[in-house]
């Protein structure tokens, strides 16, 4: 019984930190995207407005919904 409470231990304990580290990426694509766009802000670019609007979508999306690392297409 030990060894199964053990063994259960250590898979849920794997699986935290999984969903931690997708967590932990999700937060990190989030603020590449919006130092991006701060970047695209600056920059002097004619169509600058349609991708600002396009990469904070993105960012509404992650936030919005319960999104997984391997959901993000490039």
């Amino acid at each position: 019984m030990c060894n199964v409470l053990a063994k259960l231990k250590e898979v849920w304990c794997g699986l935290v930190n999984e969903l931690l580290e997708e967590k932990l990426t999700i937060a990190r694509i989030k603020v590449q995207l919006l130092d991006l766009t701060g970047e695209l802000i600056a920059e002097d670019l004619s169509d600058k407005d349609y991708t600002i609007q396009q990469m904070l979508k993105v960012v509404e999306y992650i936030d919005e919904y319960d999104v997984k690392v391997c959901d993000i297409e490039v």
